[in-house]
């Protein structure tokens, strides 16, 4: 069988004729009166509600990888990058806390320090705690990936951006949280 070209049998051919016969008769209906556009709308408002449209499907199914197959390979200029990363910046994620950073909560709360949590700091990071009066970004890292070679370079790029930008940034290590909370927040005495 030749690249782009598709055989259908008389079998298939028959079915086709027979969904676009029901297409035309669906088509050649009259209007829809006020009432029933208004029962259909909020039928229809009722049922998806807060649904998007790939709700409840896996990655297997077919419209998701189907969805999908078009973004693959697909190059955006920078400009569109940026607005991309700005916008999922302020995104709001169901944040699960992390074992090390409800330590670092506990122990803030313990010295009374007032912080927000996941707070997004000049649209290109989202800092673990931010301590606004004393302008600082408090990170709370994992040992595995924030020592792999791409999170090291991309930490360091944001924490010369926020000391550019006026930010105290300071980084604690999963590893000395688990050992010794009090002593990897001595900073903030």
């Amino acid at each position: 069988m030749s690249k782009g070209k598709y055989i259908r049998t008389d079998e298939q051919k028959s079915r086709l004729k027979e969904h676009f016969k029901n297409i035309r008769q669906f088509r050649s209906y009259s209007p829809r009166t006020i009432e029933e556009k208004t029962k259909i709308s909020e039928g229809t408002k009722k049922g998806m509600a807060g649904k998007s449209w790939n709700s409840g499907l896996t990655k297997l199914d077919e419209r998701v990888r189907r969805y999908s197959s078009k973004l693959i390979g697909r190059k955006f200029s920078d400009e569109h990058k940026r607005k991309l990363r700005e916008k999922r910046v302020h995104q709001k994620f169901p944040t699960k806390e992390t074992g090390p950073e409800r330590k670092v909560r506990e122990e803030l709360d313990r010295l009374k320090i007032s912080y927000e949590s996941q707070k997004p700091l000049l649209g290109i990071t989202i800092a673990d705690f931010y301590i606004s009066d004393r302008n600082i970004a408090l990170y709370v890292d994992g040992d595995y990936w924030h020592n792999l070679p791409n999170y090291r370079i991309r930490d360091a790029r944001i924490n010369a951006s926020l000391k550019e930008a006026g930010y105290k940034v300071y980084r604690v290590w999963e590893k000395d949280i688990n050992e010794d909370v009090q002593k990897s927040l001595s900073f903030l005495h």
